[in-house]
């Protein structure tokens, strides 16, 4: 079902010296059993009258009784409260339309027939090239739980999604998002939504695709017979999938912290022990003992690392003696730093993050002028071309009330540090939920394809896990290549999916119960091997 209401309330603020209005509407919409109250903003300075209303970055997590009010009323969208029915709408897909009116009276389509995620109704719209969409919508659904999302159909057929939600039975859920226009286009709103079975089925898909190829085992005799029925045991020894955790200085003293770790993670960042005031207290006394044991932990156990952090931009986190250093001094301390600890570590980690927060910091950038951080992304690239250097920040999706890490505050940003010279090659564009934790939810059950790096509190202090741990240990196990005992057909051969990684193979001859090893590697850009083994009679 679908609901419509509308108002009007416009608003604008001052972007680099432009003022940018923005008009919203809000509709409400039930479809194939969900309840939706849905907002879309548009740049649009040439319509809007100017009001000094503050765009609204509140949210919530919490599944209410009742639905919050709209944020913001108005807009293009045609007929949103069906005053006249379903004029302005059409319907998308294989799915049918009624019309119908609550108790309280707003008045609504139900989409209902529906065989597929994007059956439900839909209106076009125009985008401009260059101009941000924003988009907010409460969501419930009449049973269970399943994922509801909002889709924009561009001219050319590409659909991109400006949001999604898991949505309950019983109550509302925000579902809060946006689009950035890269091209003047004319798209479609539609409305998908997932059953969490059909979901998982996705997942899964993506799992098969992104992180799984298949190779077919071939053992023959040396003089080329087929082994008919050899027997084959195949063994995952490491994981390719980048799943990590945090670890601080009292893993270089605990053996039981040694343990723990390295039986879980590949990937890995440090707490606190790279960071500048850690690595010299006193001026001109560099000490990387501690980090230095880490590196070496983390190496000897085949785990990566990601470098946190060169510099950090707040300047409650500077080295005491930092604090207060002219702005000559400080340029030649940080040239120093840079030099120093990119140098002592290049070749040895995945990442660095170059300077840590300064959407929400300007330390560098007051001392040293606005170019700083880009200056300093560009000579850590010189140091250790390598290294990914990523822009790391907190609250750039999870929390909607901070303004200064929104995701447009981040892609501007951003921007500014690619177009210094020698830039535009050399950062990865990532949004981090929390500085030293790198990732997140480890709390909620997730299938992820490309990796993720947890934080939270998943041990005690003897090492017991606690019930975090207990689901971060079950989604290892889950994603973990368990041994495997397969007999050959009569070519002497099987085939087998294999997660990325390395592997012992060991073939048994069926006649004499000879055993012969061999190990294999299935990397990310094999989607199909086939690997011929010999065996001696």
């Amino acid at each position: 079902m679908m609901f419509f209401k509308r108002g009007s309330v416009e608003f604008n603020f001052n972007i680099s010296g432009k003022l940018v209005c923005f008009c919203f509407e809000m509709m409400k919409m039930i479809a194939g059993g969900w309840l939706l109250v849905l907002h879309i903003s548009i740049f649009l300075p040439s319509v809007c009258r100017i009001h000094a209303v503050s765009y609204d970055y509140s949210a919530t997590t919490e599944c209410l009784l009742e639905p919050q009010r709209a944020q913001y009323e108005g807009g293009i969208i045609s007929n949103p409260d069906f005053t006249h029915g379903i004029q302005g709408w059409t319907v998308f897909g294989q799915g049918a339309v009624k019309e119908g009116i609550s108790n309280d009276g707003n008045r609504y389509i139900v989409a209902h027939s529906r065989s597929q995620p994007l059956d439900s109704i839909s209106q076009e719209v125009r985008l401009e090239k260059g101009k941000l969409y924003s988009f907010s919508a409460w969501v419930q659904i009449n049973g269970g739980r399943g994922n509801v999302a909002v889709v924009f159909k561009m001219s050319s057929g590409e659909l991109v999604r400006g949001g999604q939600v898991t949505a309950r039975n019983g109550c509302w859920c925000l579902l809060k998002g946006g689009v950035f226009a890269n091209i003047s286009s004319r798209a479609e709103i539609l409305f998908e939504s997932f059953t969490m079975e059909q979901w998982r089925s996705h997942q899964d898909e993506s799992i098969d695709k992104e992180r799984l190829g298949k190779v077919r085992f071939e053992a023959r005799y040396a003089n080329g017979t087929a082994i008919e029925g050899a027997g084959f045991s195949i063994k995952q020894t490491k994981s390719d999938f980048p799943f990590g955790c945090c670890m601080n200085y009292h893993i270089i003293n605990s053996t039981d912290y040694q343990n723990w770790f390295a039986l879980r993670f590949r990937y890995t960042t440090f707490t606190n022990e790279m960071k500048w005031y850690s690595t010299e207290k006193i001026q001109g006394q560099e000490n990387y003992t501690v980090a230095d044991a880490m590196v070496s932990f983390a190496q000897q156990n085949s785990i990566s690392i990601r470098g946190h952090n060169i510099f950090w931009d707040n300047p409650k986190y500077q080295p005491e003696w930092v604090k207060n250093l002219t702005s000559d001094e400080l340029r030649k301390a940080a040239e120093q730093r840079i030099k120093s600890v990119v140098s002592r570590y290049a070749g040895q980690l995945i990442a660095w993050d170059a300077m840590n927060e300064n959407l929400h910091f300007n330390f560098f950038e007051d001392k040293l002028g606005k170019n700083a951080s880009a200056e300093y992304y560009s000579w850590a690239y010189q140091l250790d071309p390598d290294t990914t250097m990523f822009l790391n920040e907190y609250n750039t999706i999870e929390d909607s009330r901070d303004e200064k890490a929104n995701p447009f505050n981040y892609k501007t940003k951003l921007d500014e540090i690619l177009s210094y010279p020698g830039n535009q090659r050399n950062i990865s564009r990532h949004w981090i939920n929390r500085i030293a934790y790198m990732a997140y939810r480890s709390g909620r059950r997730q299938r992820p394809e490309s990796g993720r790096v947890l934080g939270a509190v998943l041990a005690d202090k003897d090492f017991k896990n606690t019930p975090a741990g207990d689901v971060v240990d079950k989604l290892i196990d889950e994603w973990r290549f368990h041994t495997k005992e397969i007999k050959a057909d009569g070519k002497g051969s099987i085939e087998i999916p294999l997660f990325h990684g390395d592997y012992n193979i060991t073939v048994k001859d069926p006649v004499s119960s000879s055993l012969t090893a061999f190990s294999y590697k299935m990397t990310k850009d094999v989607t199909r091997d086939t690997v011929h083994l010999r065996i001696n009679a």
